[in-house]
């Protein structure tokens, strides 16, 4: 009853399982755009009904059940169009539900508190929102473009010839831990800002802020330690 203990996920897992005993795994699923109807398949067996590759389903999932990967993954190149959907999928989720559900909350907890510092709250997080967008859609319009039309020009596919002055080490450069500043909201919450009748909704607010950040957490863990080597390995191989 008291086990919070995520498993480690193999091929040969039962993936129901899995998801039972962490409930993130439900947005593996959503970014994989998979079926929730696991029925009593293995992790192999639903990767292969949904032309998932398995080593990369794995690697993701284990992401999100809190394992950091700390060999070099037997991934193909092929994965990288896969991954960056899988992200694409991610920037969706925090534009179009998870953000507006924080502004939301924060604009309902300015109704039923008037402490000053609440007004501080709002233009941070305005703040913080505006540096994610800007890095979501520097992702959307800069870096996955570019991943793709390499990946293009890695395969011969046509249409691949011009590829745009951009590499993973630019990347690199311009990636931004923007989950870290989510600890600084959460602090005014708990440490500042005085309770008043906004029990609920200061925990709806805390409980959102601690799902985004995982999330955030998993999504770079994604982008360093899986699209980046795959990246980076498509270049050198092109360099040659």
């Amino acid at each position: 009853m008291y086990n919070i203990r995520k498993p480690y996920m193999k091929p040969d897992s039962r993936l129901a399982e899995i998801v039972r005993s962490n409930p993130s795994m439900l947005y593996v699923l959503e970014y994989f755009q998979a079926d929730y109807m696991i029925r009593e398949m293995t992790v192999s067996e639903f990767c292969g009904e949904h032309q998932i590759d398995v080593n990369l389903f794995v690697a993701i999932s284990n992401i999100y059940n809190g394992f950091p990967i700390e060999s070099k993954l037997n991934l193909d190149a092929a994965c990288i169009p896969v991954v960056i959907q899988f992200l694409r999928n991610t920037h969706f989720y925090y534009r179009n539900e998870k953000y507006p559900e924080i502004q939301s909350l924060i604009d309902e907890l300015r109704k039923v508190n008037s402490a000053a510092e609440i007004g501080i709250l709002k233009k941070f997080f305005a703040e913080y929102y505006a540096e994610v967008d800007e890095h979501l859609t520097y992702e959307d319009r800069v870096a996955f473009p570019y991943f793709e039309a390499l990946y293009r020009k890695f395969t011969g596919a046509a249409g691949a010839d011009n590829l745009a002055r951009f590499s993973a080490n630019e990347y690199r450069d311009h990636h931004t831990d923007i989950e870290y500043k989510l600890d600084e909201l959460k602090n005014l919450l708990i440490r500042y800002i005085p309770v008043g009748e906004d029990r609920t909704v200061r925990r709806k607010l805390l409980t959102a802020l601690n799902d985004v950040e995982s999330n955030l957490n998993a999504h770079s863990a994604i982008e360093s330690h899986i699209l980046m080597p795959l990246v980076i390995d498509v270049e050198k191989k092109l360099a040659r």
